[in-house]
């Protein structure tokens, strides 16, 4: 499981991106554990690319966590194709 590891100077940022169909497996290794953010500013982005069904298992992020309910539950009740 990713438990993220930060100083008083940084900032954890954790962004969701949800992508239905194919990626290829290359673009995913060129984004797998890529560091972004202003260091400057103190901001720590990193990108852990996770199958979609193991995502409620590894954020604690919120906003992601939400997302899933909704998604899942709009699925199950017919109103996404």
């Amino acid at each position: 499981m990713y438990r993220p590891i930060w100083s008083k100077l940084q900032t954890l940022q954790v962004v969701t991106v949800f992508s239905g169909g194919h990626v290829e497996e290359e673009i995913i290794s060129v984004l797998q554990g890529k560091e972004m953010g202003l260091r400057d500013h103190g901001e720590l982005i990193k990108v852990h690319v996770v199958p979609y069904h193991m995502l409620w298992r590894v954020t604690a992020d919120a906003k992601a966590l939400a997302a899933i309910a909704l998604y899942e539950m709009a699925k199950r009740n017919g109103l996404l194709p």
